[in-house]
């Protein structure tokens, strides 16, 4: 007499419904670090107050891959590769209300920040 086995698999979750769920989640960061240059960062500054802004969320016990994500970008021109920082609208305000020095413009911004909480 022959036998059949039965074999039963697992149910995985999809790779495709988490891949998904990330490209979702990715569209919240629209803000770069050339966003925070318009707002009156210079490059020597932009890194401390990601820093700092990264601090933050980790004392608030809030994940900095909610709010921050580094990437490399290769310049064909210039042939080197340089990282780059993806924020959400969140990110980019604690970055900005962190920015080491202050200039009119990072002032403007955060003004305009402390508004809108006031109008909340």
């Amino acid at each position: 007499m022959d036998t059949i086995s039965i074999v039963r698999y697992g149910m995985a979750t999809s790779h495709e419904l988490d891949d998904f769920a990330e490209i979702l989640h990715s569209i919240e960061f629209k803000y770069n670090t050339g966003h925070l240059a318009m707002a009156g960062l210079r490059p020597a500054e932009i890194n401390t107050a990601i820093n700092k802004a990264m601090k933050v969320c980790l004392l608030n016990g809030i994940d900095t891959a909610e709010h921050f994500r580094s990437l490399y970008v290769f310049d064909g021109k210039r042939g080197n590769t340089f990282c780059d920082w993806r924020m959400t609208r969140q990110g980019f305000t604690l970055v900005v209300m962190n920015a080491p020095v202050l200039h009119m413009s990072v002032a403007h911004w955060q003004w305009e920040m402390v508004n809108k909480v006031m109008t909340l």
